[in-house]
């Protein structure tokens, strides 16, 4: 299962990496950290299926979270 946090806060991605791969030990759980939405759509294309859960921040520089799940759902 793989699990992505697009934030484009390097000490929020590290933060919740960590809880989640904490809270997934048992499991084989990969967490995918990425800084922004455009490398989030460049990865998820290329992960297509394989991505159970998304945490995805509402205000970032460039592409916002908001559009960023638009392009996801199109």
């Amino acid at each position: 299962m793989k699990i992505m946090i697009c934030d484009d806060e390097k000490y929020i991605r590290d933060d919740l990496k960590k809880r989640l791969e904490e809270y997934y030990n048992s499991m084989d759980v990969l967490v995918l950290p990425v800084s922004s939405g455009e490398e989030l759509l460049k990865i998820a294309e290329r992960e297509r299926g394989d991505v159970f859960c998304i945490f995805l921040d509402i205000e970032m520089e460039g592409m916002d979270g908001l559009e960023t799940a638009r392009r996801l759902r199109a």
